[in-house]
């Protein structure tokens, strides 16, 4: 009867937690505040920006070959990977929501989180993989060294990918275009 219900329950989250990506992923392109700022930091830091001229990117979106860019009118800026545009080609479940404060004239601290919806997926698949584990080692090993791996191999892919997006922020700061 246990298992029936912990099936039924993690079946149940993983089909939300698949509706919710939708929903969150088409939030984020529309550059929604709130749902830049849901999900779980993952990569947070400050970068140095000698010759920064932000004012004349207020309200603007800028699509550059990595990422778009929207400069919000709160003195923000958020910023996500052209799907289109992947190194490598290659679609990752984890793609960063980015944004940026600025600190001073110079300095801005970018926070990257991960979408809230794909990692209660993958956490579930995790759970599942560890519950299964208990009951039956081989069918669950799989299960937890596949979310592990993806994860950890989405991590890698776009921790990367932020690199090239932070190459061109800093170079969008400074010429302003």
């Amino acid at each position: 009867m246990a298992i029936k219900i912990f099936l039924l329950f993690w079946v149940t989250l993983i089909v939300l937690s698949i509706i919710m990506a939708f929903i969150e992923d088409n939030y984020v392109r529309l550059f929604s505040r709130r749902w830049y700022r849901l999900g779980l930091v993952i990569w947070r830091n400050a970068i140095v920006v000698p010759n920064m001229n932000s004012e004349k990117l207020t309200k603007e979106v800028y699509t550059k070959k990595e990422a778009v860019y929207f400069f919000g009118d709160d003195g923000n800026i958020y910023f996500r990977s052209l799907s289109s545009q992947k190194i490598w080609k290659l679609r990752t479940p984890f793609t960063f929501k980015c944004t940026g404060m600025l600190l001073n004239t110079h300095t801005i601290e970018i926070t990257a989180r991960l979408p809230i919806a794909i990692s209660v997926l993958f956490l579930s698949v995790f759970v599942m993989g560890l519950m299964l584990s208990l009951l039956a080692m081989t069918t669950g090993f799989y299960f937890l060294f596949f979310s592990v791996f993806i994860f950890l191999m989405s991590y890698l892919i776009e921790k990367n990918r932020l690199d090239f997006m932070l190459f061109e922020l800093k170079e969008l700061l400074s010429t302003g275009r």
